[in-house]
């Protein structure tokens, strides 16, 4: 006891002694060897906002406060944009080119006395940080406390800063290293795209020594830490702070959700897929418009071959007519080349023009009271793309434009079933429609889709052709509107002349 007294009254003259350092902790992410694989394939674009932290700049220690170097906030902000960089996921600049943003707060950074060894105190770093996850809607996918910690023995006398700084860069490696595991266990993909998730479990890792020695001449005590903490228990044993969302559920799954393989890519193909559920103008939702524009992106990069960066996807308040004209009559045209094969889905709302029978696309901030002013004319976009060098244009609507309902909106007090102009699409043109014009295209609640995609996608997930696909999609949608709805959807085949 007399011992342990005269080292605590030692430390106190730390600045009269040789050997001690400042009360600074250098705390850095130093990442050794590769980074965990992530296997589910195509990663999300992530949006990496500014980190905040709760520890204002503070690492607790049972002596009392050190200051860190480097700003908490700073170092964690530099650490998950080196690992999500080795983890391979995309960064965007904006939230807006992201399908999830990141938010990160550092939680706690602190030494603990954990026990005592003669004159020495055996101790345990602790780095947590907050981690969440938000989708488009801004609503968090994923919620969780990673966090490292690392062991190590403090000589009795001195404040060994250099200690510390070691432990604590251990722990956040160690935290950093929990991040592609646990994200692929998550399959953070789906999460953001509202599909069934694919979970895994997190595979354990036995602990692994690490030693840290003095350099050269220091005067600093040389030290020995210990081991690595195991990985964090299984998610159920994991407490989430009161202050993080929960994650959303997920949503039942159908079968045209699990993915084909993937099949070699084709360069010259080009795709704009666009999916609008929710509106700008408090217009009825187009249920699961958004859901399965993400799944038909997928396909026609898995099945048709298109290259991932040759498919702008375009959702919700992403889908603006300012959108539209920028990848209609812009990216396009800029990209697509002689003899290249062009795909246009789309899902959503259509309208009428009630005077001249018109038909539009009705965009995220499309009104169907001025729908000349904020809706995308059809037959402007049918001029746009058959002016392209392109072989083949193939165009997929999952909408319809009689203002009967469905997925097909009408200026208020404007009566139902315009007689929409139905004029052949021009040349090399292909239309697949999910309905005739006098028709409404109705959602699948059964399968989370809508119904003409649903089948559609199961041909195509069969034949790996767009045109099989339709052969078997035209009947089923046919047989199941009558059956289950009580009603006539009859999908649509007009090709160019």
């Amino acid at each position: 006891m007399r011992q342990r007294a005269l080292a605590a009254a030692l430390s106190l003259l730390c600045p009269a002694l040789a050997g001690c350092g400042p009360l600074i902790v250098n705390v850095a992410y130093r990442p050794e060897g590769p980074a965990q694989p992530v296997l589910f394939g195509r990663r999300p674009t992530l949006f990496l906002a500014p980190v905040s932290a709760a520890t204002d700049g503070k690492v607790e220690t049972y002596q009392g406060p050190f200051t860190a170097a480097q700003p908490a906030a700073q170092t964690l902000q530099e650490a998950l944009t080196t690992e999500f960089g080795r983890l391979q996921y995309p960064l965007a600049e904006t939230a807006e080119q992201a399908q999830g943003v990141v938010e990160a707060v550092v939680a706690r950074m602190a030494v603990d006395l954990t026990g005592s060894q003669g004159l020495s105190d055996l101790v345990q770093a602790e780095y947590s940080f907050d981690l969440t996850v938000k989708d488009s809607r801004h609503r968090a996918v994923i919620a969780k406390r990673i966090t490292g910690t690392a062991k190590g023995v403090r000589p009795g006398v001195g404040i060994p800063g250099a200690l510390y700084s070691g432990m604590l860069t251990t722990a956040i490696g160690q935290a950093m290293g929990k991040l592609g595991p646990y994200l692929e266990s998550q399959d953070l993909l789906a999460l953001l795209e509202g599909r069934m998730p694919q979970r895994k479990a997190v595979a354990a890792e036995a602990p692994a020594p690490i030693r840290v020695r003095s350099q050269g001449k220091s005067k600093v005590p040389t030290v020995t830490l210990i081991q690595q903490e195991a990985p964090d228990e299984p998610e159920a044993a994991v407490e989430t702070p009161a202050a993080l969302p929960a994650a959303a559920p997920a949503a039942p799954r159908s079968d045209v959700d699990e993915l084909p393989p993937a099949r070699p890519a084709r360069a010259k193909a080009h795709a704009v897929i666009i999916g609008i559920e929710r509106y700008r103008e408090s217009l009825p939702k187009a249920d699961f418009a958004a859901g399965d524009a993400r799944l038909m992106a997928e396909y026609a990069r898995r099945l048709l071959g298109y290259p991932e960066e040759n498919v702008a996807l375009l959702t919700d308040d992403h889908a603006t007519r300012g959108d539209f004209e920028k990848y209609f009559e812009r990216w396009l045209p800029n990209r697509v080349e002689p003899g290249d094969d062009v795909l246009v889905y789309y899902s959503g709302h259509g309208a009428p023009n009630p005077k001249t029978g018109d038909a539009f696309l009705v965009p995220f901030d499309g009104d169907p009271t001025y729908i000349d002013q904020t809706g995308y004319p059809l037959k402007k976009l049918y001029a746009q793309l058959a002016r392209l060098p392109a072989g083949r244009v193939t165009v997929v609507m999952d909408s319809c434009f009689s203002g009967a309902g469905g997925r097909s909106v009408l200026a208020k007090g404007a009566r139902p079933l315009v007689n929409v102009q139905q004029s052949a699409p021009p040349g090399k043109l292909t239309v697949l429609s999910a309905s005739a014009g006098d028709q409404i295209s109705n959602s699948y609640d059964e399968k989370r889709h809508g119904l003409f995609t649903y089948f559609l996608l199961k041909g195509l997930k069969q034949s790996g052709d767009l045109r099989q696909a339709f052969d078997y999609s035209k009947p089923m949608v046919s047989r199941t509107a009558r059956r289950q709805f009580n009603s006539d959807q009859d999908p649509q085949l007009r090709e160019g002349r």
